[in-house]
């Protein structure tokens, strides 16, 4: 009699705690679909607030004033001045540089100013496109773009999406403006070439290897990469500091408010 009550109350235990179980996923199951329900209905009341298009203006004023950020940090003329640009902003993260084997094997040989100096003019030649960045490539992208949902974008747990957006479908437009025009010009005007010409001879004639890197290549793809990361940065932080979206009436400002809440 004793082991049957022990069995029934062991079953029972079993059951309860089952029934617990069931209970517990049901409960969490329910409240999935409240969050879920509750994101879908702030999306909606959000559609309804900001039209289609006013939430793309939003986002292209982001990508202006991000970019803007990014041009004032990096394509600066007077950095001795001021420690921004390429060569100096950000503790250097952002300096365009020599392919490390070369530049470390021809330091050792004597050429260290020479690198230097290369690296100097070429950062020099980037911090100079400004302007003609804007006018090539930032400018057109407002017709060249497309949201096909504002709302993700803008909601988007990446604080950098809209950037990010940007690269994936435009960093090949952004490439080939700086290297087949823009930096292009810039390294003509301070002799790159014939610099890194040099020193390309130097490094073979010390190693038997031929370096056929294409410099201004090189350089944009370094050149562009920093700009986006940099332009990723000012999004972020123009997603978080509501000070850092400009006029109060502007789209920018009233759509991202609704990232304060």
């Amino acid at each position: 009699m004793k082991q049957f009550f022990q069995k029934n109350h062991v079953y029972l235990q079993v059951n309860f705690l089952n029934l617990m179980k069931k209970r517990i996923y049901l409960i969490l199951l329910s409240l999935t679909v409240i969050f879920f329900s509750c994101q879908e209905e702030k999306s909606k009341f959000e559609e309804q607030l900001f039209t289609i298009a006013e939430m793309k203006t939003a986002i292209r004023q982001c990508i202006t004033a991000a970019s803007d950020s990014t041009l004032n940090a990096l394509c600066v003329v007077d950095t001795l001045t001021h420690k921004h640009g390429y060569y100096y902003y950000s503790d250097s993260t952002y300096r365009i540089a020599l392919p490390k084997q070369m530049k470390d094997t021809l330091k050792k040989h004597g050429f260290e100013e020479d690198i230097n100096s290369l690296i100097v003019d070429m950062n020099r030649a980037a911090e100079q496109c400004g302007n003609s960045i804007k006018r090539a490539f930032l400018t057109p992208l407002d017709t060249m773009l497309t949201f096909s949902n504002p709302y993700a974008l803008i909601h988007n747990t990446n604080s950098a999406a809209i950037t990010a957006y940007v690269k994936e479908n435009k960093q090949m437009n952004f490439f080939t403006v700086l290297s087949s025009s823009i930096l292009l010009e810039q390294f003509k005007n301070l002799n790159v070439h014939a610099k890194w010409n040099r020193l390309q001879e130097a490094y073979r004639d010390i190693t038997g290897e031929q370096h056929t890197i294409d410099i201004v290549n090189y350089a944009a793809l370094q050149m562009m990469n920093g700009f986006f990361k940099e332009m990723g940065l000012a999004e972020k932080a123009i997603r978080e500091n509501s000070s850092l979206r400009g006029n109060k009436n502007s789209m920018l400002y009233r759509v991202f408010a609704t990232l304060d809440e």
